[in-house]
């Protein structure tokens, strides 16, 4: 039978009564009396007591942003082109470039779109997490829907600002803050129709928005201020750095009753998801007698293979403590376990899995990407020796892969002699006894790496650097000569040896670009002039699948890692990920770019992204 309002009140007074001088918990609920709050503070306290089936770990009530990508874009002009270019229609972008043209004071802009050897473009790029002030962006260049641009080959983007747009509820945009100038010469996308079309900036935008941490998120049915707290407490007792004056500061700290601004420990700096990964496994509560068996329990789950991950994620989250069960990890038999033990122990810089990592390195693709960024944290010289050692591996992404890694461990190691060239790229020298290799990239930065610092042109050879650059050497010849043509003015000629750094130099103190590199050596690849081969992004990747051996418990085969979870040392194609919407104009952010370029008007802009 239903109790009456009076019987309710009744009931309540006899138990007021009855509490005599102990605290009264008001988190019950009558029949008529429910109370959101009340519910809500119960479940909060009980989470935190770890009772009623709640979790124990932070990741159960937490969501973490700031970890999507934003776009950004503009309009920019190409110049350089060999009257391949157009004078664009009059349309809104356009009338954007002009403004923003004379804005920058450049003297008669109208000449200088409507030259036959200038183009309009849609300039893009991605800011990823964890950037700061100056960092470089990979730019995207595209020709606006409609233009009439035979070709892009030989431009140089002039400096063009990049920002966010918002996403209107009407389907239009409207203009946010610049976050970066993007300028430099074009890397096409290929030699065929469409490839002229589209091309690449690698690390030729400049991020000049602010830094960008992350943010902790509570679940709206745990939201409380006493939760943001406790949470905030429990990260920061396990990640801690220093200020300017020494003083320890947790890396957690709340904001609001549902918001909690999380700083990126320094040594997952360059793999933020798997801080990320440690946050949430995170214990919010444990009794000192639940926490030794927890240790039982995961000291177990580690020696096997299909449990071994989440083991190790849960013993890094502890901290140093956890790392006598992490070095009994070294010694199971599944290579699985090890190198999840391995890993675990490089991010609590402990170097006693390095043999591990290189050996997952260089036997277990799967695992790869994840064990050479676990070694780029580590400062050591044992990490830089077998850094160094697997450089010399047969397979051009172990080597490049080691290479990047060691290019974190130690930036200066003796091992790789690098040279700036004047047009701004690098040319890395790694001493290698494996295949000569010449390893180039598309992003992330202008940069070639000879593995082989003596490799040379197989002669004869007749090759371009861009369209006013000639190289030639004659057969069975020793010596190359390079000459600049440029029309109404004196030929130049410089004659250097057949290697291929002394071409490369010589090419550029003519005023060969990154782009003109790139072709000459894919022209040689293509002529068999180079005695060795070359590669281009050839890195490690997330998602790939790893075999159990037959009498290992658990699924026989597993995906390793996603896209989500790649880390961010290594280059990653931003224009796939989810893109957030900065601005708040009540519209729902596009969920990927490929989805905001179907949205991106603007009073008759259109940028596209595809």
């Amino acid at each position: 039978m239903r109790p009456t309002r009076s019987a309710a009140w009744w009931l309540l007074g006899l138990m007021v009564l009855s509490a005599g001088c102990h605290t009264l918990d008001l988190d019950f609920e009558l029949p008529g009396m429910l109370n959101p709050d009340n519910r809500r503070r119960s479940r909060v306290n009980d989470a935190i007591r770890g009772e009623k089936g709640h979790s124990r770990l932070i990741g159960d009530y937490i969501s973490i942003g700031g970890d999507t990508v934003r776009m950004v874009q503009g309009v920019g002009l190409v110049i350089g082109l060999d009257g391949t270019g157009e004078d664009p229609p009059a349309t809104n972008q356009r009338k954007m470039l002009l403004d923003e043209m004379r804005r920058r004071r450049v003297d008669d802009p109208e000449s200088l779109v409507r030259s036959p050897n200038t183009t309009m473009v849609v300039v893009t790029a991605y800011i990823p997490p964890l950037i700061r002030t100056g960092d470089p962006l990979d730019v995207d260049i595209k020709l606006p829907d409609g233009s009439l641009t035979k070709s892009l080959k030989g431009g140089i983007l002039l400096p063009a600002f990049l920002r966010e747009y918002a996403y209107l509820p009407d389907g239009g945009l409207r203009e946010g803050r610049e976050l970066g100038l993007a300028a430099g010469p074009i890397l096409l996308n290929g030699d065929d129709e469409s490839g002229v079309l589209r091309g690449v900036i690698p690390g030729g935008g400049q991020f000049t928005g602010t830094e960008r941490n992350l943010a902790i998120r509570l679940r709206e049915d745990y939201r409380s201020a006493k939760m943001t707290v406790r949470i905030a407490d429990k990260i920061g007792a396990r990640f801690h750095g220093y200020d300017s004056h020494g003083i320890k500061r947790p890396l957690a700290k709340p904001k609001t009753d549902q918001a909690i601004e999380l700083f990126v420990a320094e040594e997952y700096r360059d793999n933020y998801p798997r801080f990320l990964q440690v946050i949430r496994n995170i214990r919010l509560t444990e009794s000192p007698v639940d926490h030794h068996l927890r240790m039982q329990e995961l000291q177990s789950a580690l020696m096997k293979g299909d449990t071994s991950e989440q083991a190790a994620l849960e013993l890094e989250a502890i901290g140093n403590n956890a790392i006598p069960v992490l070095k009994e990890g070294l010694k199971a038999v599944e290579i699985e376990a090890r190198f999840r033990a391995a890993e675990a122990l490089a991010y609590l810089k402990d170097s006693s899995g390095i043999p591990v990592l290189k050996e997952v390195v260089q036997t277990e693709p799967a695992f790869r990407v994840f064990a050479l960024a676990a070694v780029s944290t580590l400062k050591s010289g044992e990490a830089a020796l077998a850094l160094r050692d697997l450089m010399n591996h047969p397979e051009i992404e172990v080597r490049y892969g080691a290479f990047r890694a060691l290019s974190i461990a130690a930036p200066n190691d003796p091992s790789v002699v690098t040279h700036k060239l004047d047009d701004g790229f690098r040319v890395h020298f790694v001493e290698s006894t494996a295949e000569p290799a010449i390893h180039l990239t598309r992003r992330r930065q202008q940069e070639l790496v000879l593995f082989g610092a003596e490799q040379t042109l197989a002669t004869p050879v007749v090759l371009r650097a861009g369209k006013n650059i000639l190289i030639q050497a004659a057969d069975n010849g020793d010596r190359v000569k390079v000459s600049l043509f440029v029309p109404g003015q004196p030929s130049q000629e410089l004659q250097t040896t057949t290697r291929v750094s002394d071409v490369i130099g010589a090419a550029v103190k003519l005023g060969a670009t990154y782009p003109a590199i790139y072709d000459m050596l894919r022209q040689a690849e293509t002529q068999r002039n180079l005695t060795g081969m070359l590669a281009v992004d050839r890195l490690p990747r997330a998602g790939r699948s790893f075999e159990r051996p037959e009498m290992a418990e658990g699924p026989s085969s597993e995906t390793v890692g996603s896209p989500a979870l790649m880390p961010n040392m290594f280059d990653i194609d931003h224009s796939g990920l989810e893109v957030e919407a900065e601005l708040d104009t009540g519209a729902e952010p596009p969920e990927s770019a490929a989805e905001a370029a179907s949205q991106n008007e603007m009073g008759g802009v259109s940028f596209e992204v595809q």
